[in-house]
């Protein structure tokens, strides 16, 4: 074989060598980035980067404590809590995953709600009531509604109405259980539909 042709073999053989590898490093690269996306979807789209839903149903999570978050993640993965549309995405999380999302919704500032509160609601929240043995609300998250981050108590300020609605009759029907020692259902089972609506009024007024 004359010198030029072996040259062009070899040219050859070397750029469809180059191809092909090339070629795979860009499907490694895709397949990357396919699962992080998932992963992605998996809280960003509902929640945004945020962690501001644009969905009353969502909860708010920015501002929120990183150990409430990660035991919140942490929950959904194991089943102790459930909500139908994260059963097929919450349980893909790592455990790596679960740190890093806490981590950066506790990091964005938190949002304001703004209702006209309701004087029911705040004689509940700040000071319960003794007769029907209802502890106060603030007790435990602060007057404000901040939560105790380090007790990963949650904040409650931001949270819109129907979710603070849908969380107590959750609690008060026991069909969320991952309270800590039935705390918040030992309370919710004694809260009247009508205790439900102000307290969340109230609530949509701290700020």
């Amino acid at each position: 074989m004359h010198k030029p042709v072996l040259l062009i073999v070899t040219v050859s053989i070397l750029t469809a060598s180059w191809y092909a590898l090339n070629l795979s490093n860009n499907k490694v690269k895709q397949s990357v980035t396919v699962a992080i996306d998932a992963t992605n979807k998996s809280c960003n789209d509902c929640h945004t980067p945020l962690g501001i839903s644009y969905s009353p149903s969502n909860g708010l999570l920015a501002g929120q404590g990183d150990l409430y978050l990660t035991k919140q993640l942490t929950d959904f993965a194991k089943g102790a809590r459930k909500i139908d549309h994260l059963s097929t995405s919450i349980h893909k999380l790592t455990s790596l995953d679960i740190q890093k999302y806490s981590k950066q919704y506790a990091l964005q500032n938190r949002y304001s709600m703004s209702s006209e509160g309701s004087k029911t609601g705040k004689q509940l929240y700040n000071r319960g009531d003794d007769e029907r043995q209802i502890p106060a609300c603030m007790s435990c998250h602060v007057i404000n509604g901040h939560g105790i981050s380090d007790a990963t108590l949650p904040a409650l300020s931001g949270q819109s109405f129907e979710y603070l609605v849908r969380q107590l009759e959750l609690f008060r029907s026991s069909v969320r259980k991952n309270d800590t020692n039935d705390m918040m259902r030992k309370i919710a089972v004694r809260l009247t539909d009508e205790d439900i609506e102000a307290l969340a009024l109230h609530i949509t007024s701290l700020k």
